[in-house]
């Protein structure tokens, strides 16, 4: 990847998108800052778009649940210097005047080269997952809850990614879902 964190593109996967470049305000949070702090935030570049992600952890924070496994920071969020919507390959600018920058980094994230990975594992054993499973079932059946996403997370030891943009046309070809999105963030990408 030519470019430079941070980006994010948000992808309907029907020729329409929008793509968020380049340095800005930015804000993180961590275990032991208050959610006050991310509102304070949120005010302070209300005229501006915002991009990030609330993590999963987050609930644990607010609920005083289990800690992050993943050690990633609870929230991110950062006011890009330009901001694109994409329609068909035709670039409307919505925040910021870098259109050639922004049509170089759309062109690299199309382009993402074929991508082999090694074996993915699961942090949870099938013994493990199947007792989670029974849990869960009795739940439903007395009642205590009607729906529920469990998820099961795998993992990769010791690989470093040579294009996180290959990996996401990878993971969105494979899905084929209705919207996608990729965030290169300089600490991390999701």
């Amino acid at each position: 990847m030519h470019f430079s964190p941070p980006i994010c593109f948000l992808n309907t996967n029907d020729g329409h998108g929008i793509l968020a470049v380049g340095n800005g305000a930015s804000f993180t949070l961590h275990h032991g800052q208050d959610l006050q702090e991310l509102d304070d935030f949120v005010a302070e570049n209300k005229e501006r778009y915002l991009f990030g992600y609330l993590s999963y952890s987050l609930h644990n924070h607010v609920f005083e649940g289990q800690e992050n496994s993943l050690n990633l920071p609870l929230a991110h969020f950062w006011a890009p210097a330009s901001v694109a919507s994409i329609h068909h390959d035709e670039i409307t600018m919505l925040q910021g005047t870098d259109k050639l920058y922004i049509s170089s980094v759309f062109n690299q994230i199309k382009s993402g080269k074929a991508l082999s990975l090694p074996h993915f594992k699961p942090r949870t054993t099938k013994e493990e997952y199947l007792k989670k499973i029974r849990k869960i079932k009795e739940y439903i059946q007395r009642g205590d809850i009607y729906e529920t996403n469990f998820c099961m997370e795998y993992f990769v030891e010791n690989y470093v990614l040579p294009c996180p943009a290959s990996l996401y046309q990878l993971v969105n070809q494979s899905t084929q879902a209705p919207f996608s999105a990729l965030l290169h963030l300089p600490e991390i990408t999701l």
